[in-house]
């Protein structure tokens, strides 16, 4: 995938969120994982050097707006726990609301 492909793509993932077009004094935090099975787990179709890459190309862009970023690793086992708390049910929808309320802004 080409540079130019992966900064549409995240420039759509913020306009599809409402990420505000003016970010100072804030902090974007983007979702990364410490394995590739992790990013499978959340992400089927996401190998762990693309969502990187998305990582990478969202992080330019809220910097663009102001923002700083920082990491978060999450990893199947907060989803499994959050489960347990809320008494929810696995399933692909629910892992992936739940991976995206994880990229959060925050002053």
């Amino acid at each position: 995938m080409k540079w130019n492909d992966v900064s549409a793509f995240a420039a759509r993932w913020a306009d599809q969120r409402g990420l505000p077009a003016q970010l100072k004094g804030q902090w974007l935090e983007l979702v990364d994982f410490d394995t590739e099975e992790d990013c499978r787990f959340f992400y089927p179709e996401r190998d762990l050097l693309s969502h990187r890459a998305f990582l990478n190309a969202l992080a330019r862009l809220a910097q663009g707006r102001g923002a700083r970023t920082r990491h978060v690793r999450i990893s199947p086992e907060h989803y499994r726990l959050w489960l347990d708390a809320e008494h929810h049910e696995d399933t692909r929808e629910r892992r992936s609301s739940f991976i995206e309320s994880r990229y959060r802004t925050m002053s």
